[in-house]
């Protein structure tokens, strides 16, 4: 399923559970996969950070995490963008 999501400003200083060097490392973990490309659906960059998004339009605001390019997973990026639900792990903040 396709979802509407926003970065969470301001997550930077939640820390991967402590047996984890990065988010990245924690969401392969999970998935039982590695990160390939971002998950925005319109971005074919790779993948290099774990970020924190939040849905857009829904009663679930849960954070997760997902794979995303340096382009995406910036603080100064505002928009609301598409990834698929397949790439969310939910993560406790």
């Amino acid at each position: 399923m396709i979802v509407k999501v926003k970065n969470i400003h301001g997550s930077g200083d939640n820390r991967p559970p402590r047996d984890y060097k990065s988010w990245k490392e924690w969401w392969e973990d999970q998935k039982g996969r590695k990160f390939s490309t971002c998950a925005c659906i319109y971005c074919k960059e790779k993948a290099t950070d774990g970020g924190h998004v939040i849905m857009v339009d829904s009663d679930d605001h849960s954070w997760y995490i997902v794979p995303l390019c340096a382009h995406h997973n910036n603080p100064n990026y505002t928009d609301p963008y598409y990834v698929d639900s397949q790439d969310m792990v939910p993560v406790n903040h």
